[in-house]
């Protein structure tokens, strides 16, 4: 939080007294992957409110108005067991089987079709294999 609040406070400098509305994104590779997407996905209004006091201890029409992940996982460690089962491999090869993306895109187009028109535009942004990482870093839950 404390490179979100320096973020906060440079852009609210740059604002010279007006209104400021944050479309907060946060990038780079990070251990902290996987629990940032948890967070935003399990307790995304909470984080957002914590995020939002950051913003309003800076001023009071300074505001968050949307927060986007655009992390990623460092690659996983290789372990040296053979008997080890590499579930990283694993959802590494699944989120390349043509069948596994296609069967995503067809759940995104039922899932769009039926919720209200533009309610899941956010949906579309991220491609097949983009949904596919993300399904991995929660399954393996942070772990390099």
């Amino acid at each position: 939080t404390q490179a979100i609040s320096a973020a906060l406070a440079a852009a609210h400098a740059e604002a010279e007294g007006r209104a400021l509305a944050v479309r907060l994104t946060l990038t780079g590779q990070t251990l902290a992957h996987a629990g940032l997407v948890a967070r935003l996905a399990d307790v995304g209004e909470h984080w957002r409110g914590e995020l939002q006091s950051l913003a309003y201890r800076l001023a009071d029409d300074c505001w968050i108005e949307k927060i986007r992940l655009e992390t990623t996982a460092p690659p996983a460690l290789v372990s040296h067991d053979p008997e080890a089962l590499d579930v990283a491999g694993l959802l590494e090869a699944t989120a390349r089987d043509p069948l596994f993306l296609a069967e995503i895109v067809a759940l995104v187009k039922n899932l769009k079709e039926k919720a209200p028109p533009g309610a899941l535009d956010e949906l579309a942004v991220r491609t097949p294999t983009e949904w596919a990482a993300r399904a991995r870093d929660l399954l393996l839950g942070g772990r390099p």
